[in-house]
């Protein structure tokens, strides 16, 4: 099993999220719902493999109160990215994660939509986004640590 943590910096100080990337072997064991999450919203049921990333730190209240872009587990209720679209590699979720987390940041400090800034004004670009965010805010990752277990 992977997991990573994430430390964003911005004007009001740090934030610390953690995260466990789940790879799941076929839809069935899919943590979001493959019809009513992933086709709905993606359009499509991701093929295998693929990857889901539950967030485990900050906790799901906190994440809730600030309207950060989460999905409750089908399975567990735990909070994971909501993220539809295939994520096939684990660097490719890893890139997803410190994408939502600058993005969780700019949310709560900036009131900035993720989907806004990622989406729209970068293109989809995650690291025009990072730039972006950087220059702009002064917001940036100031650590990532990757474990494998």
């Amino acid at each position: 099993m992977v997991a990573s943590r994430i430390i964003v910096t911005s004007k009001s100080g740090l934030q610390v999220f953690s995260a466990i990337f789940h790879t799941p072997v076929a839809p069935e064991e899919f943590h979001m719902d493959p019809t009513e999450f992933y086709l709905e919203w993606g359009k499509s049921i991701p093929a295998i493999p693929h990857h889901e990333i539950e967030i485990t730190s900050p906790e799901d209240n906190f994440l809730r109160q600030h309207g950060l872009h989460i999905h409750a587990s089908r399975k567990t209720g735990k909070p994971f990215i909501c993220y539809p679209k295939r994520m096939e590699t684990t660097s490719e979720a890893l890139r997803v994660f410190r994408t939502w987390c600058l993005g969780s940041v700019a949310t709560i400090v900036e009131e900035i939509d993720l989907n806004t800034i990622h989406s729209q004004e970068c293109g989809g670009d995650a690291e025009k986004m990072e730039r972006v965010l950087h220059e702009r805010y002064g917001i940036f990752v100031a650590t990532q640590v990757v474990s494998v277990q």
